[in-house]
Parts: C-alpha cells; sequence; structure tokens
C-alpha cells in the first residue's frame, strides 16, 4: 500500500472514532435530561413540574402578547398616513 491510502485509512478510521465518541456522548446527555432529579419525593414529583410549566407558559404569553403589541404598535405608526 502506499502513502496516501495509508493516510485515507487512517483519516477514515479517525472520522469513525470521532462519531463513535459523538454517539456516546449525545446518549450521555440524553440520559441525564430525561432522568428524574434525585432531590423530589418520588409521591410529589408532579407538584414542581407543573408549578415550572405554569410559569413557563406565563412568561412566555407575556414575551408573545409583548412582541405582537410592539409590532402592531409600529405598523400603526408606520403606515398611518396611508
Amino acid at each position: 500500500m502506499d502513502n496516501c491510502s495509508l493516510t485515507l485509512a487512517y483519516k477514515f478510521l479517525k472520522i469513525i472514532a470521532i462519531k463513535r465518541k459523538i454517539k456516546i456522548a449525545a446518549k450521555s446527555i440524553h440520559e441525564r435530561l430525561h432522568s428524574e432529579p434525585y432531590y423530589m419525593h418520588a409521591k410529589l414529583s408532579f407538584i414542581p413540574n407543573i408549578v415550572i410549566n405554569i410559569i413557563t407558559f406565563i412568561i412566555a404569553f407575556a414575551l408573545v402578547a409583548t412582541i405582537l403589541y410592539l409590532l402592531i404598535n409600529f405598523l400603526i405608526k408606520a403606515f398611518y398616513h396611508l
């Protein structure tokens, strides 16, 4: 084998090794994100999720309402003279 084909084979093996490391890291991150928190009691685990979801909904609703208000206000001011 010549040097060029050895270099290509080495690069190919290195790419496969990098892909394998990325898969392992992605699997580890996925498991961490979908695991239960350690500090929650088993019977009360639904309460923090509900509270967090309600707070997140209120913040998202306020953000979307503010953006729509600013957009509509800008459009009214921009095209009022037409």
